[in-house]
């Protein structure tokens, strides 16, 4: 199933946000790459739908490695907290720490209660393009009176995106 509706904002609220949110993703960015490779290892992760953020639930291991004090390894082959030990608690907050939070889940404030429904916002995506910020998703409902999002055609997020990707 692909793109049915798309709605825009240029609301400075909404702008400010975002930006926030990419500030945040960079740093989040930053600081998983720097623990990686302290650890010698890969995420795995537990996938993200909706507003529920992707967490990483353990590593694993590049090449042959034993885990690092803190962590075990479990039945599934990846390395995960010991949590029955202080270090492995710590190695729990740190993991933990990993989180960064879901773009609609930072624009839920700007979006109708009624498409925060369970289910609505699994095919929803966020786009930001020379600064406007754009939701696409799958089910054709609307946001009828929100001061902040306007239904466009998809000939119009299509176009966006050509001139943004010929720069």
């Amino acid at each position: 199933m692909g793109i049915e509706r798309v709605f825009k904002s240029t609301h400075p609220e909404v702008i400010a946000v975002v930006e926030e949110w990419k500030q945040a993703a960079y740093a989040f960015r930053k600081n998983l790459s720097r623990w990686l490779d302290q650890h010698n290892a890969e995420p795995v992760w537990f996938k993200a739908n909706g507003t529920r953020p992707a967490r990483m639930v353990g590593l694993t291991p590049i090449g042959e490695a034993e885990p690092p004090l803190g962590w075990r390894e479990n039945k599934n082959g990846y390395w995960v907290p010991d949590k029955r030990r202080i270090p492995g608690k710590e190695a729990q907050k740190q993991m933990d720490s990993t989180t960064c939070i879901s773009q609609l889940k930072i624009l839920s404030p700007f979006i109708p209660v009624q498409a925060m429904a369970p289910g609505h916002w699994y095919a929803a995506g966020v786009n930001e393009i020379d600064g406007v910020v754009y939701i696409t998703h799958t089910n054709a409902f609307t946001f009828e009176g929100n001061e902040y999002f306007e239904p466009i055609k998809l000939s119009e997020y299509y176009a966006a995106i050509e001139v943004d990707e010929a720069k």
